[in-house]
C-alpha cells in the first residue's frame, strides 16, 4: 500500500508572507481554485454563509472539489452539503475526507462518485450504492 500525504489546508504560496491559514471565505476559495487551476463557482462565493450549499451538477471534478474543500475547512456556517453530479471520483473524495477532519460544522453531506467511463452524459448514481448520503456528527471533546 502506498500512502500519499495531501497537504490539502496548509499549502503556502510562493510569497512567504501568504499562506491558506491568513485568508479565509471567499478569498481562500479563490486563491484555493488558482492553485489548483480551476475557475471559481460563483454560486459557491455568493453562499457562503448560509448553512445549505448545493452544488450539484456544477461539474467540479477532483480539482474543483479540491478548492472547495480548501475552502471548507475553516468555514463554520455550512451544516449541508450535497455534490452530486460532480464527477468527484476517489481523488476528490479524498480531499472531502481530509476536510471532514478539521470541519466538525458540516453535519450532512451527500455526493456520488461518478465513473469516467460512463456515457455520454450519465445520470448521477445510476445505482442506488453509488450515492452516498453521510450524516456526520461533531465528536469534539469526546
Amino acid at each position: 500500500i502506498i500512502c500519499r500525504h495531501y497537504h490539502l489546508y496548509t499549502v503556502s504560496f510562493a510569497d512567504a508572507e501568504r499562506s491558506f491559514t491568513t485568508i479565509k471565505g471567499a478569498d481562500l476559495y479563490r486563491e484555493a481554485c488558482k492553485l489548483v487551476g480551476v475557475i471559481p463557482v460563483s454560486y459557491f462565493t455568493r453562499n457562503m454563509e448560509e448553512p445549505v450549499m448545493n452544488l450539484n451538477h456544477h461539474g467540479l471534478g477532483p480539482k474543483g472539489t479540491k478548492a472547495i474543500a480548501i475552502a471548507l475547512v475553516s468555514n463554520t456556517t455550512i451544516t449541508h452539503l450535497e455534490l452530486e453530479d460532480n464527477w468527484i471520483l476517489a481523488e476528490g473524495t479524498t480531499y472531502l475526507v481530509q476536510m471532514l477532519r478539521e470541519n466538525c460544522y458540516i453535519q450532512e453531506m451527500v455526493f456520488c462518485v461518478s465513473c469516467p467511463t460512463q456515457s455520454p452524459k450519465p445520470e448521477c448514481c445510476p445505482h442506488e450504492n453509488a450515492k452516498s448520503a453521510i450524516k456526520l456528527e461533531c465528536l469534539m471533546g469526546q
